[in-house]
């Protein structure tokens, strides 16, 4: 796609974005129709923000990866999960194939809820931020990529990258419980991890630190 062209899907976005803005979760809530039952979702900046998406037209959709984030005191709260790692899947895939490859080289659009108190509830939707990796990025990105995949082929599963690497990715185990596996090349059983991108990495870049 030309970059006219997503300039001018960006341009759409915003629009239908803006007119959210500079509200807070409750009055989203409300002026969105989300239900809650009496009880607050964790996920609710990313029902809330579904929401707003599921008006925009699905051919403006479709070259964007949409997340919401959560900064509070000026710190992003949470690093950002991606795709499932199916230990047997990977062995067979190449880095440009991959899962992560293609969600990584997408344009990103950063729905962003903001709180200058780290106990405050109510969030402020405060502003989108569009943005896409460098091309030196993406290569740091296949190295760790690459070296999950030997980490798997070898059997080594105490040898991922972690948040504690200080690296802009990281595995790490996402599942219901410890009892929530799956099967490795090895016919031996492994909880569930995926990608993450680390939050001081997304903070970072978003903010020019």
């Amino acid at each position: 796609m030309k970059g006219s062209d997503i300039e001018i899907q960006k341009e759409v976005l915003t629009n239908y974005f803006n007119k959210y803005l500079f509200k807070t979760q409750s009055q989203l809530i409300t002026e969105l129709g989300v239900s809650v039952n009496g009880r607050i979702p964790k996920n609710i900046n990313s029902v809330i923000i579904k929401r707003i998406i599921n008006q925009v037209p699905k051919d403006v959709l479709g070259n964007f990866l949409i997340k919401s984030i959560r900064i509070q005191n000026n710190i992003l709260k949470e690093s950002l999960s991606f795709s499932q790692i199916s230990y047997c899947d990977i062995l067979k895939e190449n880095w440009e194939d991959s899962s992560l490859y293609k969600s990584l080289n997408k344009e990103f659009l950063f729905a962003i809820f903001t709180s200058d108190k780290d106990d405050k509830d109510d969030l402020l939707f405060k502003e989108i931020i569009f943005w896409k990796m460098s091309n030196d990025d993406l290569e740091y990105a296949s190295r760790f990529w690459e070296h999950t995949k030997e980490v798997i082929k070898t059997g080594d599963y105490s040898n991922f990258i972690t948040l504690k690497n200080d690296f802009i990715c990281h595995v790490r185990t996402k599942g219901r419980n410890n009892h929530d596996v799956l099967i490795t090349p090895q016919n031996t059983f492994q909880p569930k991890r995926c990608f993450w991108l680390n939050a001081k990495y997304i903070y970072n870049q978003l903010f020019d630190i």
